[in-house]
């Protein structure tokens, strides 16, 4: 049986403004569909993550925006995604997944469906994210890389 492993198992970042850890996910199955992000404020001010600019890195190349649970179909679309908010002092955590690897259906769902995500298998390779970050006018970006491979293992 072939499963995800990720090297390392969390990548942790940091600067003046914050700290960030990335850490793929399995939720239960054997491959990695989907990252956690945590990024700690350490500023006296609102930190906002901007989630129009924030890309998915495969082998070093843009792969397109992030998504998450709740988020709006139409706002994905019109680039118009809300930003995270991450008040002073705080810890803003999130289960992201590239929209590249997302099953379409859900994200157009009605009712129960409606803002649902299926996140898709994350290949072998570098992934990772460029993180935008904002605070009165600044940009901050950090690029979060992991090396997840497929590995053999008795069953």
């Amino acid at each position: 049986m072939m499963v995800s492993i990720s090297t390392p198992e969390i990548r942790n970042v940091e600067n003046d403004y914050f700290s960030a850890q990335l850490e793929p996910l399995s939720q239960g199955k054997n491959y990695f569909d989907r990252f956690r992000l945590a990024v700690t404020n350490k500023t006296s001010q609102d930190l906002k993550i901007d989630w129009n600019k924030t890309r998915y890195l495969y082998n070093g190349r843009d792969s397109g925006v992030f998504v998450f649970e709740g988020i709006v179909a139409e706002n994905i679309k019109n680039a118009t995604i809300p930003p995270g908010i991450i008040p002073a002092g705080q810890t803003f955590t999130e289960e992201i997944g590239p929209l590249a690897l997302v099953a379409r259906g859900p994200l157009g769902g009605k009712g129960a469906e409606a803002g649902k995500i299926t996140f898709g298998m994350i290949p072998s390779g570098e992934s990772g994210i460029l993180l935008v970050v904002r605070q009165n006018g600044n940009t901050i970006e950090e690029k979060i890389i992991v090396q997840t491979t497929q590995k053999e293992v008795p069953k």
